[in-house]
Parts: structure tokens; C-alpha cells; sequence
């Protein structure tokens, strides 16, 4: 090292304490990276690789970006789920003494921007924490530093981590934390997360979850969460030391149950399309797509909280029914608030970013703005009537006395940055309105100086200028070199002229920038103030940014119920679902208007289970789905797409749709469905809502039959869930007379000689036919592929019963081996058949099976 560059050495000491992360080192106009980084980044950035000398015949490899566009950069960095240190100059290299001092002012982590261009409007940035005894007993602490919500929880029993799961695919963090001591005992459930989510795990040392000196308060204080408490911790910590500080403005966790709310896993919310659609992942297509008519970002978030979270109190339900039915009535209300909200910037994420330091006077503007509304807002809510609304009209804060700082410090159009200064009003401070006269009147004295230099000197052409490396001068031309006066001392010499300097103009120029430094340092230190100030207002900011959301959110379930003819369900805590005319929320507004065709529903106690035979493309899976989301809509609290609705509260919903291999674990299509089916005959209560469509297509039919049977029976008899399964296996429609809380439905067809209407209708009744060949018609098959078909089903169907007798006749043992023969026995007396699940037995009898083929 004593051979290398000061600034080399400089560099690999910083580098030294940030070498897990690509550090860029700030180097006059551009940010470099040297060595691995280098390499890294010019790979990552499609950048040219360059190398620096750092010492005698010694190159390391070298690339940079423009520190202009380092934002840009910095985004495909963290898409790619880097860490970046950001290296920054710390004092003014015209005044260094010897190199430049540098120090990393912040860390880039996915899961910790607080930076409005790398960030996404309508999302969350959330970085949760997980923490573990077993995995039985599993924590979760989950913040997004760039909106300062902070909320915990934790969760005891055997579907500890499947519940910790599913609230992590709910959330999807752009980061995880978590220690190093429970790499293992998590590695499941982090690959999982990877597939499903992809967030950058960060593995950190133990003691970062232990307690320490962080000042934070607890919603619920009288409770105990020992584990969560550890999350917490390790949320803390790490944003510590990632950002070197703790904001002011995290100052409370928001504890929470998720049994509080209406529990989607992460089948429910893929397969029932609430973000996005499952083929190509889009957001057209989805429920949120529908229902999103905010105006601000603050409730694009609210809104996809609520519909990842609906609620089981029927009195919250209630009270959002109201404020959405008072803005449904009051059509010129409801435009006199979305004026508001149309002025509404991100105020959370400005709040953040003002208590991270890192606001500009721009947005110390738009928050002006929009205190400047809070005055109008609250008196439009004088006029509300429903309880929630008048609730938001009481805790609006006062913050008129702000707003007025603001407004008398703040410019209307100020800069981009604190360093180019002009923000500060005049007027608003004595020391800076004289600095800033001194700048004028040197303007005047300037032009004055000049007119009595060439007056003086007789020297027409002379001017006085300015540049950053040599300050003021007069400059001559050479042809007039003869008349300069005595008093001019020389400055510099050019091709046709030269400059010159005087004792008087030389005074004047300290004075002038002295000036200007002390005003940009006056302006610095105004600002630095008024971010104060701001400070000491951060949670009633925060209090007026999330009434501005929960407004919002009402609004646009009720615009969407307007435009949609959406109606108010009745809530209950009874156990019956009635559904009147009801509509798939999204696929009509796939469709040409009016054209979608409703249906009823009507599950209680007498019949829960609706087993719905018929064709494909019918609308057997549009019906079930639809029943979900009607009850998702509800339970958050929206109106919904039906002529009329009694909704009974349930507590979890539960999909089985669609059939897929899961290739990266290795898992077939049948094993992945028999773990879906698994999870839901183990975790639904009576109070659930089951969603099965098409179960046991992944193995043989009689294998399928007997499956989708014996789990039809196990929900009917053992949980006693309202449950939905549709399915092609018509047999299955014998179970209404075994099973009485059972009914058949099926989708109604016309037929037209060999032509078949789908009628979209749902019946009371079982199908007596499937229609695939008409379906393969449908889909273009080769007309002799149909016609073959049409002699094999006929031949079929007519020696159907005497097949079924020869296939269960068939020796079970004829072709196995010896060996295989003592291992199949071996296992089968070793096994526990008390602790088996219908379904374990069922794999069971499927892996025996295979073993015997």
C-alpha cells in the first residue's frame, strides 16, 4: 500500500468497511468503481470497462457513471438486488488541503429506498424481518422506509410457517432479513419465497436482533411478543446501519393478528387474480385493475392493503359501506373532494424523505401545496354524515401555523437542488435580504466602474468579465495596451487581449463573493431549519396523509360501484352466502356491455357444498371464482357485482384451480395439486370458503374419481366448509344422494343437432355430458381427429360398465418382483395409518401405484 496513490489508499479504506457492497466513489464529475466492482458494473450497466494507475506500472480495471445520471443507474442496480455504497466528496475540493476528504453518505439497499426515481408509485418498498424459535413459532416485522408504515406480528402452531409465508407473499418485500442461524431452518421456506417472490435475502449476525437502545413505541403494550419484538430489532438495526440513522418519524410498530382479517395465501391471490393475471402476469385482467380509480399513490396502496386484507368485523365492514354509499349519493361532494385529492402529492413519502434529509426545496413545495388544501378539506367534511368520514374530520391536525411558515419562506418556483440555492423568499430573513441587496448593487457598481474605466482611460472596448478560475478582470485588446493606466496590475495574458486587476475592482470582488457564499450558506441553513420544523410535524402530517388515502380508496370504490352497478351486500356473522345475479367482476368488463350473464348462489348450513358438473368453456370455473371475489369485495368492504347479497363473514379462503408442474422443485402436477388439496383439508374451519376446480386431473380417471370423492366426503363430513368444486367426473354427482349437505349444479347447454349453445346459466341439476369433442371442434381439431373420436366415445360408453368390472378386477400383484414386493410390504406394516390424512394415504396409495407399474 505505501507504494500505492493517496487516492488509492483513501479508497481501499472505505472500500474496506463497505466490502460487501459495490461502492461508487465520487470523482469530480462521475461516480467510479474500481477493481471487482468495476468489473461488476460494467458488465450489469453495459459500460466500458477503463483500469487506473494507482501506482508505479500498477492498473486496477475502472468504471464510472456521470453523477447526473446516477439515479438511473442505481435502479438497474437495484432491480438486480445489489447493495451500493455511495461515496460522496465532503468538502469543497477548492478549499482541500491535499486530497479531497470522502465518506459514504448512504447505502443502497432493495429493501431501504427512500428515493422517488427508484421507486414505484402505486407499490410499497417493504423490508421485513423474520425471526424464529422452530417452525412453530415464527415472527415477522415489515417496514417500508420510504413511507415509515412499520407493522409486526408472530404466530404459534403448526401452520406457523405457512401462515409467515403467505403474509410474506401478500407483502412481497424487495428484501428479507433475517440471521445467519436460521439459514437452515428457514432454507424451505426462503426457497419458496424465491420462486414466488424474489426478494434479496440478507443475512445478518445474531445481535442484530437483540435488544438495543432504539426508541420506538408499541401499539399494543399490554400484550407480549417476545419473538416479534426480535423482528423488530433486527428491522432497526439494520436500517441503522444501512441508512446511519433512524428517522425520527418511525417512532411506533403497529402489532397485528392475521387472523384478524380474511386470510388469502399465496394460491388464493395468484389463482383468484387480485394483483396480477397468472398467464402473463399483467395488471389488466386483475381485480385491483377494476377497482383502482384513485387519485393519489398514497391510495393505490391503501387500496391493495384492503384487498390483500379484508376484514371479519362486520361493524368496520359497515362503517366502510357508509362512507362509500355517502360518496355514491353525493355525486357533487364527491367531485368537490376528488378536486382536492387531484392536488395531492405523495405526502408519506415526502414526510420520509424530509426525515431521512434527503428532500429537496421542491418538495418542501409540494408539501405547501398541499397543507395549503387542508383547510378546504376539512370543511368539505363538515358535510359528511357517515361515521367514518366525520371520525377523519375529527383527527384532522392543525397544521395552518406550517403552512404559513412555509409560505413565507419558500420561493413559488425553486430549484432541484439545495446547492444551486434561490429558494428562500425575500423578506423572510434580514441577514440574507442584505447579502442579496450587496449582490445587486454590485451589479450597478460594476457597469458604473466600467463606463468610469473607459471614460478614464479612453479605452472604448474595454470590459469587465467574470469566469470561476481567474474572478473579475478588465480586459484590453492589444491594440490599446498603450493607454492602460499605471494602477492596472496584469492577470492574464491572451491571444488578442489582456486582463487586469485593480485594487478597487479586487475589494469588490471579495465582497461580491463573499456574498454569494454566504448566501448559499444562509439559504443551507434556513432550509436545514424549516426541515425542523417540519419534523416536529411529522406524524400529523403522516395522520393527514392517511386520510387523504382512506378518502381516496372510498372514492374509488364508489366510482367503480357507479360505473359498474355494483350494490351494498348485506354483512352478517351467520354462516350462509346469498348471492343475487351475481357477476364476475372482471370478466365483464372483459366483455362487450351487458353481454356477461349472472348467476345465484346460496350456500348455508342445510347445503355447503356445490359440486357443479359440466363442458368446458361453459363457465363452471367463472362461477366459483366469481363467488370469491364477490366475498373478497365484500369482506373489504366494497360494493359488488350482484342484484342483491347476504354475505356471511369467512375467515379463510382456500383455491384449488388450474393444474401446472412446479419444474423448479422437481414436482409433478399431481404432487403440486395433492399439496394445494393437502394444505386446505388441513388449515380450513367451518367458517372458510373451499375453491376446487378440476381436482384429480393429474393422474388416471378412476385414480382422479376416487381422490376428488374422498376429499368431497372429507369436507362434508369432517370440516364443514362452504365449498365450490366443479369438475368434468360426472360420477361424482351420485354423492348428492349419499351426502345431504350436497347439492349438484350444472351449466346449462342447448342443443342444436350436433351444435351447442353455452348458456352461461347455472342449473339445479347434475350434466349428464361433458362436450369436450364439441369443444375440440371448437378449438379447429382435424375433421377426421373428431370423427375418430366420436366412434371411440360411443364405443366407450357402451362397454363403460363392463370396463369398470375387468380394471377393478385386474390383480393388483400379478408383475412385482420379490424385492419390490418385501418393500412394499416393509412399508406398509411401518406405516402409522392413526396419523395419516385422507390425503397422505391417498399419495400414499398413488406412490404404491407407481412402484408396482
Amino acid at each position: 500500500m505505501e507504494n500505492m496513490t493517496p487516492l488509492y489508499r483513501q479508497y481501499k479504506s472505505i472500500k474496506d468497511q463497505f466490502s460487501d457492497a459495490i461502492l461508487l466513489f465520487r470523482l469530480g464529475d462521475f461516480y467510479e468503481a474500481f477493481e471487482e466492482d468495476a468489473k461488476i458494473i460494467s458488465q450489469e450497466l453495459d459500460i466500458v470497462l477503463t483500469s487506473k494507475e494507482i501506482g508505479k506500472g500498477k492498473r486496477i480495471p475502472m468504471a464510472g457513471v456521470p453523477y447526473h445520471s446516477l439515479d438511473s443507474y442505481l435502479s438497474k442496480l437495484v432491480q438486480k438486488k445489489y447493495k451500493v455504497a455511495i461515496c460522496e466528496q465532503v468538502e469543497d475540493p477548492a478549499l482541500a488541503k491535499g486530497l479531497v476528504r470522502r465518506e459514504v453518505v448512504r447505502v443502497i439497499t432493495p429493501g431501504t429506498l427512500v428515493e422517488d426515481t427508484l421507486l414505484e408509485d402505486k407499490n410499497n418498498n417493504f423490508l421485513s424481518s423474520i425471526y424464529a424459535l422452530n417452525r412453530e413459532y415464527l415472527a415477522l416485522a415489515t417496514i417500508d422506509v420510504s413511507t415509515g408504515e412499520f407493522f409486526a406480528t408472530e404466530w404459534r402452531g403448526k401452520d406457523a410457517e405457512e401462515i409467515i409465508y403467505s403474509e410474506l407473499v401478500r407483502l412481497k418485500p424487495k428484501e428479507i432479513i433475517l440471521p445467519f442461524s436460521l439459514k437452515d431452518l428457514l432454507s424451505e421456506l426462503l426457497s419458496d419465497l424465491k420462486r414466488e417472490v424474489d426478494p434479496k435475502i440478507t443475512l445478518l449476525e445474531d445481535s442484530y436482533f437483540e435488544p438495543s437502545d432504539h426508541q420506538i413505541s408499541y401499539s399494543e403494550p399490554e400484550e407480549n411478543y417476545p419473538l416479534a419484538e426480535k423482528s423488530i430489532n433486527g428491522v432497526l438495526s439494520y436500517i441503522k446501519e444501512v441508512m446511519f440513522t433512524i428517522p425520527t418519524h418511525i417512532e411506533r410498530v403497529e402489532f397485528y393478528k392475521p387472523q384478524q382479517y380474511l386470510i388469502l395465501d399465496s394460491t388464493a391471490i395468484k389463482h383468484l387474480e387480485l394483483l396480477e393475471t397468472v398467464r402473463e402476469g399483467q395488471r389488466r385482467g386483475s381485480l385491483i385493475w377494476v377497482l383502482d380509480k384513485t387519485l393519489t399513490s398514497m391510495g393505490a396502496r391503501l387500496l391493495k392493503k384492503w384487498l390483500l386484507q379484508p376484514l371479519l368485523n362486520v361493524n368496520a365492514i359497515k362503517k366502510r359501506q357508509e362512507a362509500i354509499k355517502e360518496f355514491l349519493d353525493k355525486d357533487p361532494w364527491r367531485r368537490e373532494m376528488e378536486e382536492i385529492l387531484k392536488e395531492m402529492p405523495d405526502l408519506e413519502r415526502i414526510n420520509s424523505r424530509i426525515n431521512y434529509n434527503t428532500a429537496t426545496p421542491k418538495e418542501l413545495i409540494y408539501l405547501r401545496q398541499a397543507l395549503s388544501f387542508l383547510p378546504l378539506l376539512r370543511k368539505s367534511l363538515e358535510k359528511a354524515e357517515s361515521n367514518r368520514l366525520k371520525e377523519l374530520k375529527e383527527n384532522l391536525p392543525n397544521l395552518e401555523p406550517l403552512y404559513e411558515e412555509l409560505d413565507r419562506a419558500l420561493v413559488e418556483s425553486p430549484p432541484s437542488h439545495i446547492k444551486d440555492g434561490g429558494y428562500i423568499k425575500d423578506g423572510y430573513d434580514p441577514n440574507l435580504d442584505e447579502l442579496r441587496k450587496l449582490l445587486r448593487e454590485s451589479k450597478d457598481w460594476l457597469i458604473n466602474l466600467e463606463n468610469r474605466e473607459r471614460e478614464r482611460t479612453g479605452i472604448k472596448s474595454l470590459k469587465i468579465g467574470y469566469n470561476q478560475v481567474f474572478g473579475y478582470y478588465i480586459e484590453v485588446t492589444k491594440a490599446n495596451l498603450n493607454l492602460v493606466p499605471s494602477d492596472y496590475i496584469r492577470k492574464q495574458t491572451l491571444v488578442n487581449a489582456e486582463r487586469f486587476i485593480t485594487p478597487e475592482l479586487k475589494e469588490w470582488e471579495n465582497k461580491i463573493l463573499h456574498a454569494e457564499d454566504n448566501i448559499k450558506k444562509i439559504e443551507e441553513e434556513l432550509f436545514q431549519n424549516l426541515r425542523k420544523k417540519v419534523i416536529k410535524h411529522s406524524k400529523d402530517i403522516t395522520t393527514f396523509a392517511q386520510t387523504i388515502a382512506e378518502i381516496d380508496v372510498y372514492i374509488s370504490l364508489a366510482k367503480a360501484a357507479r360505473e359498474y352497478n355494483y350494490v351494498c351486500p348485506q354483512i352478517t356473522n351467520d354462516y350462509e352466502v346469498i348471492i343475487r345475479e351475481g357477476r364476475h367482476p372482471v370478466i365483464e368488463r372483459m366483455l362487450p356491455p351487458g353481454t356477461f350473464v349472472p348467476n345465484d348462489a346460496y350456500l348455508n348450513k342445510d347445503k355447503f357444498i356445490d359440486l357443479i358438473t359440466g363442458p368446458n368453456m361453459a363457465g363452471k370455473s367463472t362461477y366459483i371464482r366469481q363467488i370469491a371475489l364477490i366475498i373478497i369485495l365484500a369482506q373489504m368492504g366494497s360494493f359488488i357485482p350482484a342484484k342483491e347479497a347476504k354475505i356471511g363473514v369467512v375467515d379463510r379462503i382456500f383455491t384449488r384451480i388450474g393444474a401446472w408442474d412446479d419444474i423448479s422443485s422437481g414436482e409433478s402436477t399431481f404432487l403440486v395439486e395433492m399439496k394445494e388439496v393437502g394444505n386446505i383439508l388441513s388449515h380450513a374451519t367451518e367458517r372458510s370458503l373451499i375453491i376446487l376446480d378440476e381436482v384429480g386431473r393429474g393422474t388416471s380417471t378412476y385414480d382422479g374419481i376416487s381422490i376428488a370423492w374422498a376429499i368431497v366426503e372429507y369436507i362434508h363430513n369432517k370440516i364443514k366448509a362452504k365449498t365450490l368444486f366443479a369438475t368434468h367426473y360426472h360420477e361424482l354427482t351420485e354423492l348428492e344422494k349419499e351426502l345431504k349437505h350436497l347439492k349438484n349444479l350444472s351449466v346449462a347447454v342447448q342443443e342444436k343437432g350436433k351444435d351447442i349453445i353455452f348458456l352461461h346459466k347455472i342449473a339445479e341439476k347434475p350434466a349428464d355430458k361433458s362436450y369436450g369433442i364439441y369443444v375440440a371442434q371448437l378449438a379447429d381439431l382435424p375433421k377426421e381427429v373428431i370423427e375418430r373420436a366420436e366412434k371411440i366415445l360411443f364405443e366407450l360408453e357402451k362397454g363403460r360398465e363392463i370396463k369398470k368390472k375387468e380394471i377393478v378386477q385386474l390383480p393388483l400383484f400379478s408383475e412385482i418382483t420379490d424385492s419390490k414386493l418385501e418393500k412394499l410390504k416393509n412399508e406398509i406394516l411401518s406405516l402409522n395409518t392413526n396419523e395419516l390424512t385422507p390425503i397422505q394415504a391417498l399419495l400414499k396409495i398413488h406412490e404404491w401405484k407407481e412402484l408396482i407399474k
